[in-house]
């Protein structure tokens, strides 16, 4: 993934900010910030002074840490061992496979 300069990241969270903003009334609320596929526990990651909207500086700040790969499990997805969405894409952890001959480990 390429990397982005600051004007680039910060231009993509103002973006961000106004899609997600419905209401427009220039802040992005835990229920917009939800109905647009975030999660409770990123928005109080990036609610950095807790007022219960998500200002284009905060929104910048998520946009960094996407740009950087620093994606938060979302909150259902973080209760299962074996998988994780990561902003739209599933990861899964292969388990291990045990081979075995009329019950006995080969390895």
């Amino acid at each position: 993934m390429a990397k982005r300069s600051a004007a680039q990241t910060a231009l993509k969270g103002q973006h961000d900010m106004e899609r997600m903003d419905t209401n427009k009334d220039g802040g992005v609320d835990r229920q917009e910030f939800v109905s647009a596929g975030g999660t409770d526990v990123e928005f109080d990651r990036y609610d950095t002074n807790e007022d219960g909207k998500l200002d284009g500086r905060e929104m910048a700040k998520r946009s960094a840490a996407q740009a950087k790969g620093c994606l938060l499990y979302t909150s259902d997805a973080a209760d299962e061992e074996d998988s994780g969405d990561l902003g739209g894409g599933r990861i899964t952890k292969k388990k291990k496979r045990r081979d075995t001959i009329d019950g006995i480990a080969t390895k």
